[in-house]
């Protein structure tokens, strides 16, 4: 009896090892085998598709995919809503952040159900569907923008250090005069040239890790620092009778900043591509902004109690200049730096990666390789100057790449791919009203964004 089993199993094995044999002659032999394995190399929409050997390769986990999309929300556009809170007001901001929530929640949704529609093809990225969907010149354009948004989140962050400086040495330190935001602007864009010309993002992977780490510590200081100041602040310090409640007009103005908080729509489909339960990444990411929502809330109405309508572009110039204060705004820059470089790296990537620059051949490779990366180092650091402050450089990167990535985009991408299904036709009319309506609130956020660089307000 026991050897007729092994003859069984013997038989079994051998039959899977010839099926598993004319499988792989068959792949290895034709163009759908190229198919196949660019498939099972590339995409891991659905295990459904995947082999056993193909589902190892996943190796974003339930917890690992969490720490991941926060990384990829969280950043400098955080420490702008409580401003945003003196501005609309308590009620009014906190409505605001949760319908932008629900909105970047539903993009999020027409995303991966475009992907949905090609499970089977190597999509990776936002820039891979619009090519299966729009074909190789809109990869081109979803090229365009996302290095355009990068750019700009770039511009924010040098404007962010000029600003965090320029209080470093002439407040908490008092080494030199104030308003000296635009040098250090130029100081810091020099200082960060090393970590330009890396080539391989794995060199800073430890430093990556501890800017996470200090970028939640910072969030929870800020909150215990506020609470703080709003038991021990004087009577009268902030009369909370005249704190603003809402304040309907200055809701599409504050929109493009609101949107930045979100700003991590456009690699989206490629944490998407990563976790090892795809059924559960709308859970995931419902949970991740629904907590960045809720801190955000939490860190703009104590800021707003605790400093009133006084509230600087960068909630940490409002914070006290003790240890604790200094050390906040400290692991801050830590976390920026980690953040830019992180940011700035698909930028190159993107334009090395192109023809027209591998095509330069009249000066040397490193050459071209250092001159390159310093001209786009230049190139942000000229914008930078031209605006005022962050709050309007983040509002315009809001209002335009928000507004394209997080609205237009995803509606268009669906509606195209679905444009032959009667079930999703509602659907479809519902993204027109949805674009129509993020269009208006871009654009307003816009025009007023343009208006502050021309006509300045009195820092």
């Amino acid at each position: 009896m026991e050897k007729q089993n092994k003859e069984s199993k013997l038989e079994t094995i051998s039959s899977n090892e010839q099926q598993e044999h004319e499988r792989t002659s068959l792949i290895s032999n034709s163009d759908i085998g190229e198919n196949y394995r660019a498939i099972t190399e590339t995409s891991y929409f659905s295990t459904r598709h995947l082999t056993n050997e193909d589902k190892l390769l996943r190796t974003s986990t339930h917890y690992y995919s969490l720490l991941n999309i926060f990384k990829g929300y969280i950043g400098i556009s955080f420490l702008a809503i409580p401003q945003g809170f003196a501005q609309v007001g308590l009620y009014g901001a906190t409505i605001e952040l949760i319908l932008i929530m629900i909105l970047n929640l539903y993009s999020v949704y027409l995303l991966v159900k475009a992907r949905n529609k090609y499970k089977r093809q190597p999509i990776r990225n936002i820039c891979d569907l619009c090519e299966q969907i729009f074909g190789p010149r809109a990869k081109n354009a979803a090229n365009i923008l996302l290095i355009i948004t990068e750019i700009q989140f770039c511009v924010s962050y040098t404007i962010y250090f000029g600003e965090q400086l320029d209080q470093l040495f002439c407040q908490i330190l008092p080494i030199t005069s104030c308003g000296k935001k635009y040098l250090y602007r130029l100081l810091f864009s020099i200082a960060i040239l090393p970590l330009m010309y890396m080539k391989q993002l794995r060199k800073i992977a430890v430093f990556s890790f501890f800017s996470n780490v200090a970028t939640i510590v910072a969030i929870i200081l800020i909150i215990l620092v506020e609470i703080n100041i709003i038991q021990n602040q004087p009577p009268q310090t902030v009369q909370y009778e005249n704190l603003k409640i809402i304040d309907i007009w200055q809701m599409p103005i504050y929109f493009g900043v609101a949107m930045c908080l979100y700003e991590g729509n456009g690699l989206i489909l490629n944490l998407y591509s990563e976790v090892d339960k795809p059924h559960k990444f709308m859970n995931q990411i419902s949970l991740v902004l629904s907590l960045l929502t809720g801190l955000g809330i939490i860190v703009g109405a104590l800021s707003y109690m605790a400093f009133g309508g006084k509230i600087e572009s960068i909630i940490l110039q409002n914070l006290p200049n003790n240890a604790i204060g200094i050390s906040i705004k400290l692991m801050y820059m830590i976390t920026i730096t980690g953040i830019y470089v992180l940011v700035i790296y698909p930028v190159f990537q993107i334009m090395e990666d192109d023809h027209k620059y591998k095509n330069i051949a009249r000066i040397g490779e490193n050459t071209k390789f250092f001159l390159f990366r310093t001209l786009i180092i230049a190139l942000i650091l000229g914008f930078s100057m031209l605006i005022p402050n962050i709050t309007v450089m983040l509002s315009i990167v809001g209002s335009i790449s928000g507004t394209l990535i997080s609205v237009i985009v995803p509606a268009v991408m669906y509606n195209t791919a679905y444009k032959d299904s009667e079930k999703k036709s509602f659907r479809r009319k519902m993204n027109v009203i949805f674009m129509i309506i993020g269009s208006v609130f871009g654009t307003i956020g816009f025009y007023e964004s343009i208006r502050a660089i021309i006509f300045p307000k009195d820092e």
